[in-house]
This record gives C-alpha cells, sequence and structure tokens, in this order.
C-alpha cells in the first residue's frame, strides 16, 4: 500500500512539473521576439526592383491595349491591410502582383533572424525611405516610356481593324501582337531613361540592404548575408 502511495505521489509530481515546464516555455516562447506580433507579412517590407517595373507592363492581347499595372504606378499596395503573401486575395486578383517574387519579401529574411521589435522599428524606417524612392523612379519609367506604349497601341488597333476587316486572320493578328509586344518590350529596355532608372533603383537597394546590416548582431548578419544572396538581382 506504501508503496502504490508513494507511485502516486510521484506521478503528481511529476505531472505538476510538466504542467509548469509547460507553461515556462509557452510563455518564453510568446515573449520571444520571434513569436511577437511584428506583422513581417507588411507589404512595407516587399522589395521593390526594377524587374518589378518591368513586370508592370501588361503586354497587348487582340482584347486589351498594352498597359502599365496601376497597383505599381500608383504605389497603393502600400496601403493594403492584406498580408503580403502569396495567399492573400490581393496577390491573386492582380496580374503584376500575382509574378511577384517573395525572396524579395524581406519577412521571408527577417523571420530567421530573431529580430526585436526595436530592430525592425528601424528596419521599416529604412523600408520608408526606400519606397520614397522608389515610387518616384516608378512614375519616371512610366512617364519616359508612355509614348512607346501608346504607340503600340495605335499598331494594335490596326491590327485588330484588319481582322474585323478581314484582311488578316485571327491566327496572324494574334502572331503580330506578340511580335508587337516583343517590339514595344525592346524599345522600352533600350531606352536611356529606362537604364538610368534601373541603375538608380539598384543603387537605392544596396543603401537600403546595408542600414538594414549595420544594426544586425554578428550572428543576423551572417543569417542575413546566407538570405538576401538567394535575391535574384536585376542589378
Amino acid at each position: 500500500m506504501k508503496t502504490i502511495k508513494g507511485l502516486s505521489a510521484l506521478s503528481v509530481l511529476i505531472l505538476l512539473s510538466l504542467i509548469y515546464f509547460t507553461a515556462c516555455n509557452d510563455k518564453k516562447d510568446m515573449n520571444s521576439p520571434a513569436n511577437q506580433d511584428l506583422n513581417l507579412d507588411s507589404p512595407s517590407l516587399a522589395v521593390i526592383d526594377y524587374t518589378d517595373v518591368v513586370n508592370a507592363v501588361q503586354d497587348a492581347t487582340i482584347d486589351s491595349d498594352m498597359s502599365f499595372n496601376s497597383t505599381l504606378l500608383n504605389y497603393t499596395f502600400l496601403n493594403s491591410t492584406d498580408g503580403f503573401t502569396p495567399e492573400s486575395a490581393m496577390m491573386k486578383s492582380n496580374a503584376w502582383l500575382a509574378n511577384f517574387d517573395f525572396t524579395k519579401h524581406l519577412g521571408r529574411v527577417l523571420r530567421g533572424l530573431n529580430i526585436t521589435p526595436d530592430q525592425l522599428t528601424s528596419i521599416k524606417g529604412f523600408a520608408k525611405t526606400f519606397h520614397d524612392s522608389i515610387k518616384v523612379y516608378v512614375k519616371q519609367f512610366y512617364n519616359a516610356n508612355k509614348d512607346t506604349i501608346a504607340n503600340a497601341n495605335l499598331k494594335r488597333k490596326a491590327i485588330v481593324d484588319s481582322v474585323k476587316s478581314g484582311l488578316i486572320t485571327l491566327v496572324k493578328a494574334i502572331a503580330n501582337i506578340k511580335a508587337l509586344n516583343q517590339e514595344t518590350r525592346s524599345k522600352i529596355a533600350n531606352n536611356s531613361t529606362s537604364l538610368a532608372i534601373k541603375a538608380e533603383m539598384c543603387a537605392d537597394r544596396t543603401t537600403f540592404f546595408r542600414n538594414i546590416a549595420s544594426i544586425l548582431t554578428a550572428d543576423q548578419l551572417t543569417k542575413w548575408n546566407q538570405k538576401i544572396a538567394q535575391i535574384k538581382s536585376p542589378c
């Protein structure tokens, strides 16, 4: 009987210990920076580069003109309360966002660094400065190439009119519009202003990343360098 009581007492002690340590660990996890609500899915942590600007040019089709995506042009994605993740409704409903490369979202990088709330505040300050510059370059790119896009749309209309009048087949028209898109993109890429904007955007991204690196610990910096090395550079 004494043995049974001793075992029962021991079982209770073990159970209480498990509850205690589990509660402590849960509390520790909740209070650790890695598990606090740091909003690492914020749109402000998306790195916009020249590739995104080029991707914002939407090809012409038989049914639609060539255009420049308004979400990037007006930089409205920053105002979204939706998480900037591949699964968000905002991403799936927007042609430009649907093609966004998520290796360039810093939330993916920062999650592995165990950053503090103060560090994230500084990083978001750097991000605001970065985006304030990039949105200007986006407008400049659009203004530098809008006439090229407008001329392409005049040619697209002529192709569509040729189909309607029976001068060419639909198959031929589709092929002509595809060639028109390629020709127009080549003109945009070789525009001297486009090339200058690309260089400026690359320089701003370098500064942005350097500023973030300056506030990281040695361990964080090692992980940071490993992560950003995976980002495809348009520079």
